[in-house]
């Protein structure tokens, strides 16, 4: 559970991470978007296909602890030459994830995975799956 000054750090990243991303997004992406929804999905479905009779649903089984740390901040900064800003990402990357090593009272960071809970692990998953959509 984050405080409430996490969650005000978080939601100012989120909004920065928005403002750089959103415009690069596939049209056709709505998930984790402002103003989107499965029902914007739909309508837009219905709107460029015209009659059709069925719908594929399809939701990525494990997304977010699946998601490579080293590869998302590459992605990062692709469009984010501010160092710190990355800096601050990489240390909410490392928040919650570890692995205890045999015998050994040392935890490990491990390089996959995001926060469900935190704020801005929508808009980073979106970044992410932003490649598979391109």
């Amino acid at each position: 559970m984050s405080s409430p000054r996490d969650k005000i750090v978080q939601e100012a990243m989120r909004t920065l991470l928005n403002f750089v991303f959103e415009r690069d997004f596939r049209e056709s992406s709505h998930a984790f978007q402002l103003d989107k929804s499965c029902h914007t999905a739909l309508n837009q479905i219905r709107m460029q296909c015209g009659k059709v009779n069925w719908f594929i649903e399809g939701d990525i089984d494990q997304q977010y602890p699946s998601i490579n740390h080293t590869i998302l901040i590459g992605l990062l900064r692709k469009k984010i030459q501010d160092e710190p800003f990355i800096d601050m990402i990489y240390k909410y990357l490392r928040i919650g994830y570890g692995e205890k090593l045999k015998n050994k009272k040392e935890i490990r960071p491990m390089k996959i995975g995001l926060s469900q809970g935190g704020l801005i692990s929508p808009v980073l998953s979106n970044i992410y799956m932003h490649e598979f959509d391109v």
